[in-house]
């Protein structure tokens, strides 16, 4: 029961940012804010968004995990605004990881297949390394009953 009252105010949350004109996508205990920021009252209103997520948190007695909140300007032109939760500055970074997609301020997936390809790589030597052993091992074995 708890759970389902607490989805329906996240829900209530996501439709009070969006009645702002802020995107708003919920995954388990993930809030993603995303905005268009053309001129200084869209960077006010972004700013508004978080305050009002913080104020969200603090009436329901929830943390905010400010250490894993970032900014990532997606587009051409970098914006020179800085964005704060609890009078916290929040880093702005080239790229961040999303459910396990590495998302960069280019929209490029270079990044992401260079990752999978170094995670592939290290199983494939660990596999290759278990499986040598294994033979040298084996090999050994068999020269100590000749």
């Amino acid at each position: 029961m708890v759970f389902v009252c607490l989805l329906v105010d996240v829900d209530d949350l996501a439709k009070l940012l969006e009645s702002y004109g802020v995107i708003v996508r919920l995954f388990a205990d993930d809030v993603k804010v995303c905005l268009q920021i053309a001129d200084s009252d869209d960077v006010a209103k972004l700013q508004y968004a978080l305050d009002l997520i913080t104020q969200w948190a603090a009436e329901w007695q929830f943390s905010l995990s400010v250490a894993k909140c970032n900014t990532l300007s997606i587009g051409k032109t970098p914006i020179d605004a800085q964005f704060h939760i609890h009078d916290t500055e929040l880093p702005q970074l080239s790229h961040c990881a999303d459910l396990g997609v590495v998302i960069t301020c280019d929209l490029f997936c270079s990044l992401h297949i260079w990752q999978i390809c170094v995670k592939a790589h290290q199983r494939a030597n660990s596999i290759c390394v278990v499986f040598c052993l294994g033979m040298f091992v084996h090999l050994l074995f068999m020269s100590d009953l000749c």
